[in-house]
């Protein structure tokens, strides 16, 4: 199965899929649950894809941080 899904999509079709989404006003887990959704797969089978994107793997830990579902980090000030 995960090879068949990474040959259909690559990190960076997954990305764009996920952050034309996103500009439509969904965050990051909605709009990766909804590329699954769209798929038909399960939502544990594009891990792969969402380690192999940097871009979306950092927006949806930052997202996870705002909801407090992810403990918080020391930012230095700007």
């Amino acid at each position: 199965m995960l090879d068949k899904l990474e040959k259909k999509f690559d990190a960076n079709t997954f990305a764009m899929a996920v952050e034309s989404k996103v500009r439509m006003g969904m965050g990051y887990l909605e709009a990766i649950l909804s590329f699954c959704e769209e798929n038909d797969m399960e939502p544990t089978a594009i891990g792969n894809l969402v380690k192999k994107s940097d871009v979306i793997k950092a927006k949806l830990e930052a997202e996870f941080r705002d909801l407090n579902l992810l403990e918080r980090t020391a930012k230095l000030p700007l």
